[in-house]
């Protein structure tokens, strides 16, 4: 079986799979300023999806012994925080942004933290209902539900971010060989 660092480098590899189809995919005559009012959403699906799918990598890992699950509780924060900023910037801007991050933002990411490190307590067998296509799939429908209740993202849109995390979940069975 592969080691973190070789999920990672996978799960950016597939990102940038994706990356490549999202631009291919743009349509073509679209001037500048089409552009630039889309970047908003381009990016957003970027960091959300892009993330999500570089977890999806390595969460598979998170019963395993190494020292991958250690980082897990800022990751956790950090996933509850950032489709709230994201949303907060697009709707009320970056001063709205700000006083999330000194207030409700900064609890926020410390109980995700602190849940994180929490369920490193709860009993896991190695290889065993987190190596599963199911648990990919709860990851990815999760993280898209999560993502258009806090982002003000539109719902094809969260769904687009939801299956990137389950593609990097996905790969991570698909490299230690447990995909079917």
């Amino acid at each position: 079986m592969p080691r973190w660092d070789v999920h990672i480098s996978f799960g950016l590899m597939a990102f940038i799979v994706v990356l490549s189809a999202l631009v291919l995919g743009a349509r073509g005559g679209e001037t500048i300023d089409d552009l630039l009012s889309s970047v908003y959403l381009f990016s957003s699906i970027l960091v959300l999806g892009g993330g999500a799918l570089v977890i999806g990598s390595v969460l598979p890992d998170i019963d395993g012994k190494g020292n991958i699950k250690w980082i897990i509780g800022p990751v956790f924060g950090g996933m509850l925080l950032l489709p709230l900023l994201i949303g907060t910037l697009r709707t009320t801007g970056p001063e709205a942004a700000k006083e999330l991050i000194v207030g409700v933002g900064s609890l926020l990411f410390l109980a995700g933290t602190i849940g994180g490190y929490l369920f490193l307590l709860v009993p896991k067998k190695h290889r065993g209902i987190w190596h599963s296509n199911r648990s990919g799939l709860v990851f990815g429908i999760a993280w898209g539900i999560y993502v258009f209740y806090t982002s003000s993202l539109a719902m094809d849109q969260s769904i687009v971010i939801g299956s990137m995390g389950s593609l990097g979940y996905g790969w991570h069975l698909a490299l230690d060989g447990r995909l079917i």
